[in-house]
């Protein structure tokens, strides 16, 4: 095994990290491993040695497995991670990391983390002038998250034609107000068609790591409506490829100017391009992350050894108790690491 990499049940069950390994599976051999599924998972990996291991939103393992002497990256997301400490960056970042977003890339290079920059743009599979009878489609994914749901109540209000989908991973209320349209596809293709009939695609969440629900809806020619915030400002450029606003305007009076006063067709254009264009983007920056890879993964032992000296008192830190299970837990781990080391070394030939 070249990489492990380590994910989360519910990223394998949306299979939102599968187009990364199937490409890293082209040049190295691969294991996949679920933390939250079984935590001591991370000592198989040990035993089994691999040339790097990859932690995707896992980051907080990263320290643990740099202080045994494993050469470990990490995959920050935004929604995850935007609110963590310099700290956080510094030690989860300490070995390298990809970044899908420009918040935590300018996180990590300020908190003098070593990042290469990556972004996913899936093919445009859709039409342009094919007419579109819904005007909106929305999953929702979080209950507590009121703007998605009050701008649907205003649309219907003014007589707009919108698809509620029951996206929702965790226990919904039986006391929720919403009225879903649809509550599972047992084949993707029946939630395509409504894509493709759909003018608009509003993002369910106020923070993303990369959008893959958004970004599969713009791939089907859907305009995006985001907030502004991470996740959405990396792909979407207001006004000429959908629509970014504050949360903070809560009757949406911007926000519906703009979506009146909207040119579907040429918006739907300027998608079409964005995503035709970016192909070779995202190609040049998979064989970016290819070479920093290659780069980690030759480090002699004697390049390598001052980062495991740096960490080798985090060995006394066990993730599976610190944490008890909860991935979610994982600033404790990293405050225990902080707690304990104050130098910071770097290598210089790291991609910054």
């Amino acid at each position: 095994m070249d990489i492990a990499f380590i994910n989360l049940t519910h990223h394998e069950k949306s299979k939102s990290s599968a187009w990364f390994v199937d490409h890293l599976s082209k040049t190295y051999t691969v294991g996949t491993f679920s933390y939250d599924a079984d935590n001591s998972v991370i000592h198989d990996i040990l035993i089994a040695k691999p040339k790097l291991i990859i932690c995707w939103q896992v980051d907080f393992l990263v320290p643990w497995f740099i202080a045994h002497g494993q050469k470990a990256i990490s995959v920050p997301m935004a929604d995850a991670c935007e609110n963590m400490p310099s700290a956080y960056f510094e030690l989860t970042s300490l070995f390298g990391s990809i970044s899908f977003t420009g918040l935590v890339a300018d996180k990590i290079r300020a908190a003098n983390g070593a990042t290469v920059k990556l972004e996913y743009w899936p093919k445009p599979n859709f039409d342009l002038g094919a007419k579109r009878e819904n005007f909106c489609f929305l999953g929702v994914r979080k209950t507590d998250f009121e703007f998605p749901i009050e701008l649907i109540k205003r649309l219907r209000g003014q007589g707009e034609k919108c698809h509620i989908h029951n996206s929702i991973d965790s226990y919904l209320p039986t006391d929720h107000s919403i009225r879903f349209d649809s509550q599972y596809f047992e084949d993707k293709n029946d939630l395509n068609k409504l894509l493709l009939n759909s003018e608009y695609f509003i993002c369910p969440r106020p923070c993303e790591g990369i959008g893959l629900s958004y970004l599969h809806a713009l791939s089907l020619g859907c305009i995006p409506i985001g907030v502004d915030a991470p996740g959405m400002q990396d792909y979407i450029q207001h006004g000429v490829t959908g629509f970014l606003f504050n949360p903070k305007d809560k009757k949406f009076k911007t926000l519906l100017k703009d979506i009146r006063e909207c040119d579907t067709e040429a918006v739907r254009s300027n998608i079409y391009k964005q995503l035709e264009s970016n192909q070779s983007r995202m190609n040049d920056q998979l064989k970016n992350v290819e070479i920093y890879i290659n780069q980690l993964i030759n480090l002699t032992e004697e390049e390598f050894s001052p980062f495991i000296k740096r960490l080798k008192i985090g060995k006394l830190i066990n993730p599976t108790r610190v944490l008890n299970g909860r991935y979610v837990h994982g600033v404790s781990l990293i405050s225990a690491f902080a707690s304990i080391i104050g130098i910071r070394q770097r290598l210089p030939r790291f991609i910054k």
